[in-house]
């Protein structure tokens, strides 16, 4: 069997290429052939990657010149470079399958037209609710979540109203304009079967109108490595965020919550994002001492964060539709203080693996992080738990016995 994957990104990225580069090496090691196709976007994880000549041009949007952005505007909705490339390479390594990530304002739908016209079964995995809010996230205003689903009820144009994209009218412009296209083209009518990470986004889908046939609900899964070691149910005394900083992710509700903490209680944010100086100020206003910053970590260093915490920390105000680091935490045996929002609550079950607490509410998420950190039978018992759980549902094992299911079904 021949997989070619398709995203946007052939490089460091965020989560969906993280995961992509999980299942393609799954298949790998099951004698399976995987192929790649994303924009030429520098570095790739293959920089002498043979395909990649079949890699159509990126252009930054966001960052190019006015005379760029009028040239290159069109192909934010339809992008026929990645279209005729796609075709070629299909031709050459004719794949049995196409399965496709994220393909939004850079390869487009288009590609979904190179499938077609050759025939070829496509399967999409959705990482995010972008195709029923053209902000992405679920966040009305930008701001906090959208509980009333304004635009899977009535229509996308309340995106712009209310600037949900980046709190920009541009983008949000942009945005609705770019889901209306792939809305009324009909396009995503292709793929045979989407996948889900998760039931709160598998239900989501279906409240859209999506067909029920066509969804299925595999949850992520996690690298053979995370298990190979024993968890270390012990620790140093701090609670650990990783992560992006950036607004969705709720920080501020953190630090708000630490500011209300014995400075005993440490805290310790991993990572790095457009939101950092903010809320490194904000610490400062605060007088934080217990809070500290380590930046962008990955490797043995990253490892060494996760084995030595009391809890992982997750206080997101937006759509979450898995939560990566979740599993991540509950493979080293460390239980989870997470929002109750999203996919979350499938995950996080109080009092047994971690604790949830009502999005943007610190006084509740102080209180989870208090009772963790004084409660240390409590504590091993749901870090003991924890692992239990991320063996017994998230292994590779599990995961390719499903995702090769979905591949033979739409064969």
């Amino acid at each position: 069997m021949k997989i070619l994957f398709v995203n946007n990104f052939f490089s460091e990225y965020g989560g969906a290429e993280k995961i992509l580069l999980n299942q393609a090496s799954l298949l790998q090691k099951n004698n399976i052939e995987v192929f790649f196709f994303a924009s030429l976007k520098p570095p790739l994880f293959i920089e002498d990657y043979e395909y990649k000549k079949y890699f159509p041009e990126h252009t930054e949007i966001r960052k190019a010149d006015k005379l760029s952005i009028l040239k290159n505007f069109f192909n934010i909705f339809y992008n026929p470079s990645a279209k005729a490339n796609l075709k070629a390479y299909i031709k050459e390594i004719k794949p049995d399958i196409v399965h496709i990530h994220n393909i939004n304002y850079i390869l487009t739908s288009s590609v979904l037209d190179a499938c077609k016209e050759l025939r070829i079964p496509t399967i999409m995995s959705v990482h995010d609710p972008r195709m029923i809010c053209p902000g992405g996230a679920l966040r009305f205003e930008n701001k906090t979540y959208c509980k009333d689903e304004k635009c899977l009820n009535s229509h996308p144009f309340h995106c712009i109203f209310n600037k949900c994209k980046d709190g920009s009218f541009k983008s949000s412009t942009i945005a609705t304009a770019e889901n209306l296209f792939v809305r009324q083209s009909r396009k995503l009518d292709y793929v045979s079967c989407f996948i889900t990470p998760s039931m709160t986004l598998y239900n989501l889908l279906i409240r859209a109108g999506f067909e029920k046939t066509k969804l299925k609900f595999i949850p992520h899964f996690l690298d053979d490595r995370f298990f190979e070691n024993q968890p270390n149910y012990t620790n140093q005394g701090y609670f650990l965020y990783i992560g992006r900083l950036a607004k969705e992710k709720g920080l501020d509700y953190l630090l708000k919550a630490a500011s209300t903490l014995p400075e005993e209680i440490k805290i310790h944010i991993v990572g790095d994002g457009p939101q950092r100086a903010e809320l490194e100020i904000t610490a400062k206003i605060l007088n934080l001492k217990n809070v500290i910053f380590k930046g962008f970590m990955e490797g043995l260093e990253l490892e060494e964060e996760y084995k030595n915490c009391i809890a992982t920390i997750l206080p997101c105000n937006w759509f979450e539709v898995f939560g990566l680091t979740i599993i991540e935490s509950f493979a080293y045996g460390k239980p989870v203080i997470a929002s109750k929002i999203g996919a979350i609550p499938e995950l996080v079950i109080d009092f047994e693996n971690g604790f949830t607490f009502k999005p943007e509410n610190t006084i509740e998420l102080a209180d989870a992080i208090h009772k963790m950190h004084y409660d240390k039978e409590l504590v091993q018992k749901m870090s003991i738990k924890s692992r239990k759980k991320a063996e017994e549902l998230f292994n590779s094992g599990r995961h390719y016995e499903q995702l090769i299911k979905v591949y033979e079904s739409v064969l």
